[in-house]
């Protein structure tokens, strides 16, 4: 009997000391935290809202100089600084896209506006389409809250936008050349 209570005394002592004396740092953690403050920034969050932005930054500081190998006490504060971090980190994300992704869309509204102005959408008729039923994803995307991909099809939409508006205005400079050159060569005949 008095070997088996030695025994479970030792193993409390051994489960107290891994448990007390040390502890892991929290790499998950830290890597949740720094991707949203990388996501929060990608959509402008520092426009949108820097207070959060700069709140997540200032405790992803004060994790990251907590961490310690193997210090539980230290690395316990830093999981829970962290924690902040990515909580202020994602809700400068959930804040800041679905501003950053109206901002794409009337972007590209206004491209496909000056594009139509020119005639795009008869000249390079394609083109002006597609960007036109990319913009309608992308504020379909919008209204569901998938963000990421309201942006990436609003940016698609007004890269191809700019693209139709600059081959049209190209097709009416060559048009207009060659009308010139054809006024030209009339006069010529006729003298």
């Amino acid at each position: 009997m008095n070997t088996k209570l030695k025994l479970l005394a030792l193993y409390i002592i051994m489960i107290f000391l891994i448990v007390g004396c040390g502890s892991l740092p929290p790499k998950k953690e830290l890597a949740e935290a720094k991707k949203w403050i990388e996501a929060a920034e990608k959509v402008d969050a520092k426009d949108h809202s820097p207070k959060y932005l700069e709140a997540a930054k200032k405790y992803l500081g004060l994790g990251e100089k907590k961490i310690q190998p193997k210090k539980h006490k230290s690395n316990k504060d830093a999981k829970e600084y962290l924690d902040k971090s990515r909580l202020y980190g994602k809700h400068a994300y959930n804040v800041s896209a679905p501003m950053y992704a109206r901002e794409y869309i009337r972007d590209s509204e206004a491209a496909l506006y000056k594009a139509r102005e020119i005639k795009a959408n008869v000249a390079v008729k394609q083109d002006y389409n597609e960007a036109y039923d990319l913009l309608e994803s992308a504020k379909g995307h919008l209204e569901e809250k998938e963000y990421n991909n309201s942006i990436t099809k609003a940016k698609k939409s007004k890269t191809i936008a700019d693209k139709a508006y600059q081959v049209t205005l190209q097709k009416k400079n060559k048009s207009a050349t060659a009308i010139e050159d054809a006024e030209v060569r009339l006069k010529k005949m006729e003298n």
